[in-house]
């Protein structure tokens, strides 16, 4: 009986994986004077993991649909990004040291057009970082604020005067892992409420 029943779990648990779109790393070498590959494609539910290989660098984003304050510590992920297109280059050797690249939408997700509210929390369960993809659609957005289990707040994000899709990365390496509440809000209230599972 056991054994049919590991059986079945096993069945169940490969017809979810095979209904959940594939996700893959493209992983980004940077060394002296060049990000290798220094322009790829990615699909909008993949991750970029930034490897130092060697000299001083770091990688500061020019345009986008949204735009990320410069990080120099490697490794470094990014997860779930909007669709389009993003150039970047070293915040240490500038244009010397350029890179692009291309995000694609996949079937089932926003493609940043849409009038439908949104909100995307990847990858959840997370160690360090969350990234939270939100679209506004025709909803009035206000906030985004993030509170542990006993309702302290850890994080507050400004949603006014944003449109389409826009992307932000958190670092929770400093919090205790746990359970946090993303509270997503407009003029008239809280729009949604999302549980962030912090594993670390």
């Amino acid at each position: 009986m056991k054994t049919f029943l590991q059986l079945i779990n096993a069945l169940l648990l490969s017809a979810l994986c095979l209904s959940v779109s594939a996700q893959t790393t493209q992983t980004v070498t940077v060394s002296n004077l060049q990000f290798t590959p220094s322009s790829f494609t990615i699909n909008s539910n993949d991750t970029i993991l930034f490897v130092l290989s060697s000299g001083t660098h770091s990688v500061q984003y020019l345009t986008g649909p949204t735009s990320w304050a410069t990080f120099g510590s490697f490794p470094h992920k990014l997860h779930t990004l909007a669709p389009g297109n993003y150039t970047f280059q070293c915040g240490v050797h500038g244009s010397l040291m350029p890179g692009s690249f291309t995000v694609n939408a996949i079937a089932g997700t926003t493609s940043g057009n849409s009038t439908k509210y949104e909100l995307i929390a990847a990858p959840n369960p997370f160690n360090e970082e969350v990234t939270l993809t939100v679209n506004g659609g025709n909803k009035s957005l206000s906030t985004i604020r993030i509170f542990d289990l006993i309702g302290k707040e850890v994080a507050t994000i400004d949603l006014r005067n944003k449109s389409g899709l826009t992307t932000y990365s958190l670092d929770f390496s400093q919090l205790k892992p746990g359970v946090y509440f993303c509270n997503v809000y407009s003029d008239d209230g809280i729009v949604e409420t999302k549980k962030l599972f912090h594993t670390r």
